[in-house]
């Protein structure tokens, strides 16, 4: 299946410090739902069902989201991250393809009460929906996940740390068990092989396609239908940090 990485904003309402992909001014302008439809659905005629990874910002404040995820999920695996900060309501949509959507949540102590998102997480399960609860490694907020982790399991939800630097990050090492430790090797040596640009690319909010962050080797743009994905692996001849060479 190709993978997708979606910014499709970077409007946020949060403004956490360790983010360096989000801004508070809104965009003047968006695409509307028939737009980004239209693009996604000539990707299927292309490729078939892909996973596409909606990030941003903060992507559930876009413009008629609800009927984004509706024609996307489809067609489509959706994967959401988001920070869930919003009335989740509108995710009742019978019309959303459960089979088709995930939500990753992410938990921020600074801007929303635990037992808020809570809530809001035991009305995804009701709604019918797979997700998943992760927390950022941030010294400032890691004092206390141990208690937030002890609340969400007497709702049966898991949570987890999202740390590529954890054997370096003393903080970490004493105040969390290792079981909630989601570790990530994203260091790859160069010129290494991977399937960024085959199986793999980053879509901006313009719909500009590149095969990575790092490369940023430029391959289209899903909205005038010039984006497609290469024949032949490229060789990175970067050190890379991030986490795409997994695909």
């Amino acid at each position: 299946m190709k993978t997708f990485a979606w910014d499709i904003w970077f409007y946020c309402n949060y403004d956490c410090k360790f983010c360096n992909t989000k801004t508070k001014i809104l965009p003047v302008e968006t695409y509307d739902v028939d737009k980004i439809f239209n693009a996604w659905q000539n990707i299927y005629n292309k490729y078939g069902k892909c996973k596409i990874c909606i990030t941003g910002g903060e992507p559930l404040l876009y413009p008629d989201i609800n009927l984004i995820i509706e024609k996307l999920s489809s067609i489509h695996y959706v994967h959401i991250t988001t920070n869930l900060s919003m009335d989740i309501n509108f995710l009742s949509n019978k019309n959303i393809n459960r089979n088709n959507t995930f939500f990753n949540v992410t938990f921020h102590p600074f801007y929303e009460d635990i037992y808020s998102l809570i809530s809001k997480l035991l009305k995804l399960k009701k709604y019918g929906y797979d997700f998943s609860v992760c927390y950022m490694n941030d010294e400032f907020q890691l004092m206390e996940f141990n208690n937030y982790k002890k609340l969400l399991k007497q709702h049966n939800i898991d949570i987890t740390i999202n740390d590529s630097l954890y054997q370096k990050n003393q903080i970490l090492k004493k105040v969390i068990d290792n079981n909630s430790i989601r570790l990530y090797n994203y260091i790859v040596e160069p010129k290494e092989i991977c399937n960024a640009g085959v199986s793999y690319a980053c879509v901006d909010f313009l719909g500009e396609v590149y095969s990575c962050s790092v490369l940023r080797k430029r391959m289209g743009n899903i909205f005038n239908n010039t984006f497609s994905f290469f024949d032949e692996h490229l060789t990175c001849n970067k050190e890379c940090k991030t986490f795409e060479n997994k695909y």
